[in-house]
């Protein structure tokens, strides 16, 4: 990240830049020969999880599968209330049970192709005995990534 200092001069309506440095001695040397104020400003501040997938024009998806990876439903989540996309969860049931997970994709596809090699990932640091998680007969069991 690269920080600059713009400098400008008069007040409300009347307020104009009078340049932009790089050095902030420059800057307020500047400044106070003529009458203006310093304000520093971050340039190519690192963008957040949301602002990455927007550029990348992704969504975000729920992706529900069986623990054996079949059954893949994703479901468009966007505009809705978004969680964290870090977190895997599994729920244990009778049927062997569903894993689930929330991620940023292009599309379903896409989604379905990032939740299995989430879910590959998982089984390989040992399922629900992954660490972090809580061995249970049945109910809830979530992972952070």
């Amino acid at each position: 990240m690269t920080t600059v200092y713009v400098v400008e001069a008069g007040a409300y309506s009347d307020r104009w830049i009078v340049g932009v440095w790089s050095d902030r001695f420059e800057a307020e040397a500047v400044a106070r020969t003529s009458d203006a104020i310093v304000y520093e400003h971050t340039l190519d501040e690192p963008l957040t999880r949301e602002q990455r997938a927007a550029l990348r024009n992704e969504s975000f998806f729920t992706v529900s599968m069986t623990a054996s990876g079949q059954q893949a439903q994703a479901r468009n989540c966007s505009g809705g209330e978004e969680t964290n996309p870090n977190i895997i969860s599994f729920a244990r049931g009778y049927d062997g049970g569903r894993f689930i997970t929330d991620l940023y994709a292009a599309n379903e596809e896409h989604a379905i192709k990032i939740a299995n090699d989430r879910r590959t990932a998982w089984l390989a640091a040992g399922g629900e005995h992954a660490p972090g998680g809580k061995s249970r007969n049945y109910g809830w069991v979530s992972w952070e990534l």
